[in-house]
């Protein structure tokens, strides 16, 4: 599941620097799934917040990503 996870954020930050108007919005399939990519999210933070805005879905719109918060989605994308 790492490697599936390490490529597909290889490949989404491959495409923010392409199309950079564009943002990525994804979310598991259950909370467990949300969980692991909050995690994972969280891990990689500091490397990503300085190129890129993470939002969090938190039912009610999208706030800026904080690691300790559950979230029903995640939005990425590139600075502006």
């Amino acid at each position: 599941m790492a490697t599936v996870l390490a490529t597909v954020f290889r490949i989404s930050i491959d495409f923010l620097n392409r199309y950079p108007h564009y943002a990525i919005a994804f979310r598991g399939s259950d909370d467990r799934r949300n969980r692991l990519y909050r995690m994972a999210l969280g891990r990689e933070l500091e490397k990503l917040t300085s190129d890129y805005d993470l939002y969090g879905f938190n039912g009610q719109g999208f706030v800026l990503f904080d690691r300790n918060e559950s979230y029903g989605g995640f939005l990425i994308r590139k600075c502006r």
